[in-house]
């Protein structure tokens, strides 16, 4: 373990202390200039969820989709016996769960969950990337997150405060 310290953790110090200091640079105004055009795609994708939902209800609430995926619409009726079983899904659309891997096995028999799983994605980064790292950026235009070596079981750098890996796909 000692050598491990010495010739790998240890000579990274005075990188991970010049990338903590460094920072990475941000612009805020672009960062806002990017908030409105997604906004205006979000709102774009909400008018189709509803066209398709043929009614408005909160996106985010899993109670109202679950009503509205299982009891209005009643995908869950639509998928084979052999869609459930190969997909490893059949508790999850028994107990009517709303997570993105049921949404996707009900996208081809409508449009409303592939939507969904859209607006989700597109909501995450919207909060994560153009608001959440708002708050980050410094003065000087840099944001300045915390690298750690030891916090990531694979051996990797992870970033916290913010965690700039954890960006929405």
């Amino acid at each position: 373990m000692l050598d491990l310290f010495t010739k790998l953790e240890s000579p990274l110090v005075p990188l991970i202390y010049l990338m903590e200091r460094t920072g990475v640079r941000a612009d805020k105004g672009k960062l806002a200039e990017i908030k409105l055009d997604l906004d205006k795609k979000l709102d774009q994708l909400k008018n189709s969820i509803y066209e398709a939902a043929g009614e408005t209800f909160c996106i985010n609430s899993p109670l109202q989709l679950k009503n509205l995926l299982y009891s209005k619409l009643r995908l869950h009726e639509q998928l084979t016996a052999d869609e459930l079983q190969n997909s490893g899904l059949t508790k999850a659309v028994k107990d009517q769960s709303t997570k993105q891997e049921v949404l996707m096995l009900m996208a081809p028999k409508h449009p409303l969950p592939a939507q969904v799983v859209a607006y989700r994605r597109l909501h995450r980064t919207i909060s994560v990337c153009c608001v959440g790292y708002q708050e980050f950026v410094e003065s000087d235009g840099r944001i300045r997150p915390v690298w750690d070596q030891r916090s990531a079981v694979t051996g990797r750098l992870y970033s916290s405060l913010p965690n700039l890996q954890g960006l929405p796909r």
